[in-house]
């Protein structure tokens, strides 16, 4: 029994200091010097020479995904406040991981918009401009680590 207490008071232990790593706020979209959505920089910085109509295409689909995706910003920016505030509370393990688990709902869903919105911007491509996009993308950080094609 005494090995079982050991085992539970080091898992919740661990699992408070991975749910720190979460509670901190960070911005809601980043920009400029080389942070934010990949694809964006990699549309900016390939020269694909797109077309006037492609242009307007992806404009379109992202000015229709911002106020999407800032609401979702929005959200992870007060789940992570909260998570913090209930950790500096000393609440119970059972708020926090719900805490961890709302956090974490919205962080795929985020993911899953701009997964939908690099779909949307990459039918607009010829095949072309896509392959430079996802060399561009390759030649990356997250593309090294996500290794995914623009395809």
């Amino acid at each position: 029994m005494t090995q079982f207490r050991r085992t539970l008071t080091l898992a919740a232990l661990a699992a408070l200091l991975a749910v720190t790593g979460l509670a901190q706020d960070r911005a809601p979209i980043a920009r400029a010097e080389g942070r934010g959505f990949p694809v964006l920089r990699c549309l900016h910085n390939a020269d694909l020479n797109l077309t006037d109509a492609q242009k307007a295409d992806i404009k379109a689909i992202l000015e229709a995904a911002r106020p999407v995706l800032q609401a979702a910003h929005d959200k992870i920016r007060a789940d992570r406040q909260k998570l913090h505030a209930d950790i500096e509370a000393g609440a119970d393990k059972s708020v926090l991981g719900q805490d961890v688990l709302d956090l974490h709902a919205d962080l795929k869903a985020v993911q899953a918009e701009l997964t939908s919105v690099k779909e949307q911007i990459a039918s607009k491509l010829t095949a072309d401009q896509k392959a430079r996009v996802g060399d561009c993308l390759a030649a990356t950080r997250v593309g090294q680590l996500h290794e995914h094609s623009f395809d």
